[in-house]
């Protein structure tokens, strides 16, 4: 999950791996507890839940990323001054 971010600075990272490990207790525990759930199905339930949950918190990194000071992006629009200056 870290790989989009160039400093490695980003706060949501380890909030997003407990929040992952949190979800993925709270499955096993609720499979484990409804004994007629295809076993079959546990694998598929994990993986669904890993997709859905890293593909929420590249959305928050890259966000967040976006405005990092630390390696700022560069602009897509034209500066104000850029575009006040004559050529």
């Amino acid at each position: 999950m870290r790989a989009g971010c160039h400093c490695g600075q980003n706060p949501l990272f380890n909030l997003f791996v407990a929040g992952e490990q949190a979800l993925l207790e709270a499955l096993i525990e609720l499979q484990a507890s409804h004994p007629s759930t295809d076993p079959l199905h546990r694998p598929t339930a994990v993986a669904e839940l890993y997709v859905a949950i890293r593909a929420i918190a590249m959305r928050e990194f890259e966000l967040l990323c976006s405005l990092c000071v630390r390696f700022p992006q560069k602009s897509r629009t034209a500066s104000p001054a850029a575009i006040a200056s004559p050529v």
